[in-house]
């Protein structure tokens, strides 16, 4: 246990009686669990329906087998190092031609359009096999790993499969985890915990917070996401002037940019004594 994320033995209701003022800072990442299912009668043999593979962990062994490390610094730092020796680009005869433009269908069946897309900012264009390729999942695990640096550059990852638009959806949506780093303000050294949850709502998520830290769920909270409040829904704000909207009416999923870019979360707690 490291000091930075042990739970005090003191109830940390005494110890935090001031508003509590949490920052999340949050990325995003894909997790793909197995799922197990079967049927048996007394007079025929066991019919079983063939588990799901865990392509995460596929995906995690690949990229562990072969000896896959994020880089090490940002992107500025890396190329301005005297060591660097940049791989020579291949000749082809497409090499500094326009994409072709083309529309497909993201997670949410919305139209992406790759010359809009390009009309903001560079695209990395990724194609992969589907699903069925755990090699090319794995891919898709380490572009990940390095998304800050693609962002570095201001641009956008697009990842394209031959599967079917509803197994894409269907797979993304059940394998969706959101992580989070949760710290308290105002505290040093920083008291800090690293969550990560299905997509929920952000009164899930209050939930989730609450086991974190060790807390018991006594008092008021709020979500503060881009400018609107989330808390509990109450018939009134009972004279804190808080306009609130509900918090279990909304998933983190619609409240995440698509791009998976970071964003600032302010989550309070304990407003009443704060």
């Amino acid at each position: 246990m490291t000091p930075s994320n042990s739970v005090p033995v003191e109830n940390p209701e005494r110890n935090f009686r001031q508003t509590r003022s949490l920052l999340l800072q949050l990325a995003m990442c894909l997790f793909v669990g197995g799922v197990l299912a079967f049927s048996a009668t007394r007079r025929a043999p066991a019919s079983r329906t063939e588990p799901e593979p865990d392509l995460a962990a596929q995906a995690h062994q690949a990229l562990e087998r072969r000896k896959f490390r994020t880089l090490s610094a940002p992107l500025e730092t890396l190329l301005n190092d005297p060591a660097y020796k940049p791989v020579p680009t291949q000749a082809h005869p497409l090499l500094g031609e326009p994409a072709p433009d083309f529309t497909l269908s993201d997670t949410d069946d919305k139209p992406v359009r790759l010359g809009e897309l390009l009309g903001r900012s560079p695209v990395v264009l990724v194609f992969y096999y589907g699903y069925a390729c755990d090699h090319c999942v794995s891919q898709l695990f380490a572009i990940n790993k390095d998304l800050d640096r693609f962002r570095e550059l201001d641009a956008t990852v697009l990842a394209v499969s031959a599967d079917a638009p509803d197994l894409t959806r269907k797979r993304f949506k059940a394998d969706l985890l959101f992580q989070f780093k949760v710290t308290l303000l105002d505290i040093r050294p920083a008291i800090w915990r690293r969550i990560q949850v299905p997509d929920c709502t952000p009164g899930d998520l209050h939930e989730y917070i609450q086991a974190a830290f060790g807390w018991w769920n006594y008092h008021m909270h709020q979500f503060e996401i881009d400018g609107e409040r989330y808390g509990a829904p109450a018939p009134d704000d009972m004279d804190f002037g808080l306009e609130l909207r509900d918090e279990t009416d909304v998933l983190l999923s619609t409240l995440v940019p698509k791009s998976g870019q970071r964003r600032h979360w302010m989550y309070e707690y304990d407003l009443g004594d704060g």
